[in-house]
């Protein structure tokens, strides 16, 4: 029972016609209880197993998501705008950047192993970094990227939001690719972003139904705070004075 709740509530809300961070959430969850009663093989599987079966599962139902979300036009639940990270997501974005946490190392000795001089030109450009999302364009086929999560986020939006130049449809995002060089870095923000805007927010995590499996051992309220995670993020995104004299603020920020 517990798990088909969360599962019913991972596509979008049925009346309001909305999706958004807490429905991810719910399939997060999902993914939780799974890994709990042992379906992805016993508690103390390998890392990589777990890696490897969170980023298919959770490229499948994106895939999923985005179609129902572009079918009935679904409105996006608590969306900030373009102050916030994506109009729906946000766990995509850090499970693929801790996806590419240590690529660099691990092509770094793949490179030191080719001595082809006709792979050296192509070898320069194979370490991946945040500021690699600046490459992609609408409808880009660049294979080096078609197998990172958080590149394929990327070109979601660059897809969906066509004519708009991406440093004004997603701000947050343009700021980490210009600011970051290390995606453990930019792992640890959107970590501590989506703490900030979802379980720490009790209007998102009172709709969900705990029990053995998921339970509430956090304070899901940060009321008392009058900053805002979106600006929190921003600022430590972009604390650098060439960011500071780019990054467009709200009328009403303080």
């Amino acid at each position: 029972k517990e798990l088909c709740a969360y599962m019913k509530d991972a596509f979008g809300h049925p009346i309001r016609l909305d999706y958004g961070t807490g429905h991810e959430t719910c399939f997060q969850i999902v993914l939780l209880i799974c890994y709990k009663v042992g379906v992805f093989g016993h508690k103390s599987s390998s890392p990589e197993r777990l890696k490897a079966a969170c980023l298919s599962l959770w490229d499948a139902y994106l895939q999923l998501t985005r179609h129902l979300q572009t079918l009935y036009r679904l409105e996006p639940a608590g969306s900030h705008g373009v102050w916030g990270l994506d109009d729906y997501y946000i766990l995509p974005f850090y499970f693929g950047a801790q996806q590419l946490v240590g690529v660099k190392q691990q092509q770094q000795q793949e490179n030191t192993t080719t001595t082809n001089d006709d792979d050296e030109e192509e070898d320069e450009h194979t370490i991946i970094e945040p500021s690699d999302i600046l490459r992609l364009s609408t409808n880009s086929t660049n294979k080096k990227y078609n197998n990172y999560l958080y590149f394929d986020c990327i070109q979601f939006i660059l897809d969906i939001k066509k004519g708009a130049p991406f440093y004004e449809t997603s701000p947050m995002l343009y700021d980490i690719s210009k600011k970051f060089k290390d995606w453990k870095k930019v792992a640890s923000g959107l970590q501590r972003y989506y703490e900030g805007e979802v379980l720490s927010k009790r209007v998102v995590v009172q709709h969900l139904v705990f029990g053995q499996y998921f339970q509430a051992d956090w304070t899901p309220s940060q009321e008392h705070d009058s900053t805002s995670r979106e600006e929190e993020m921003l600022s430590s995104l972009t604390s650098s004075s060439v960011f500071r004299s780019t990054t467009t603020r709200a009328p009403w920020a303080k």
